[in-house]
Formats: structure tokens, C-alpha cells, sequence
């Protein structure tokens, strides 16, 4: 693998640390599987190593906009609340339930950022909400 002149260490404890530097996580399809990369300005270089741990800055892979980006990353399963907002609530009518009502999505209901959102045709009553993890 060929390393860029400013390739260094990274973590995630970077983030939190005085100083440190805040990386810009990417992930997407390169050779028919999911990868990370490290986004620098418009360009995705390789993330070598752990993405959980320490990694550094591999060789330039391609322009940000030439890649089919993913979510960035692949839950196991979602809980959501619902009901939880005064503004909907009032909206549709409901009343605010005296218990969180929880609720279930599938891991794959998790797009990516230019993915269509496809609505079922079963579909009657779509509320137009991010779920943001």
C-alpha cells in the first residue's frame, strides 16, 4: 500500500483530545464489498487499520462524488420512539402516550445518502421524518 507524505496515525480518541484532529469517516462499495475511507476535502483516501481504533491514511482511492456512498454503518437492529415530538402529535390528532412507544425498524431500512427512499404501495400513511442513531 502506498502512503501519502501526510499519512499519520489516527483514532477515534483523537476527537476528544486537545488538538486533535476530527476525521471525516466515509463508507461505500469498492471491489464488491463495504469499505471505509477517510474523506480529505473532495477526495477519499484508504482508511488502513481499525475504523473502531487506530488507522491511518492510505493511497487516494477516487473523487467523493465518483463513489456510491453508504450509510455509514450497519446496525444490527433499530428501536425507535414514537409519538415523542408535541409538533406531530398535534398534527395528526393523537394524544401523547402515557408510556414511550417503541417501535422496531430493519437494518434494511438504513440508506445511504443519495439512495431513493421507496415507499411500499401498501403504504396509506407515510410521515415524512429523519430517524437520525
Amino acid at each position: 500500500m502506498r502512503r501519502t507524505e501526510s499519512a499519520k496515525v489516527r483514532s477515534i480518541e483523537d476527537a476528544e483530545t486537545p488538538g486533535g484532529t476530527l476525521s471525516k469517516i466515509v463508507r461505500f462499495f469498492r471491489g464488491g464489498q463495504a469499505v471505509y475511507g477517510l474523506l480529505e476535502g473532495d477526495s477519499v483516501f484508504e482508511l488502513a487499520g481499525d475504523v473502531y481504533r487506530k488507522f491511518e491514511q492510505g493511497a487516494y482511492i477516487a473523487k467523493y462524488d465518483e463513489l456510491r456512498l453508504l450509510a455509514p454503518c450497519e446496525p444490527t437492529k433499530i428501536v425507535g420512539a414514537g409519538l415523542n415530538y408535541r409538533r406531530l402529535i398535534e398534527e395528526i390528532g393523537a394524544s401523547a402516550p402515557d408510556v414511550p412507544l417503541l417501535f422496531l425498524k430493519p437494518p434494511s431500512s438504513v440508506i445511504g445518502p443519495a439512495d431513493s427512499i421507496v415507499l411500499p404501495s401498501m403504504s396509506n400513511q407515510v410521515v415524512f421524518e429523519a430517524e437520525l442513531a
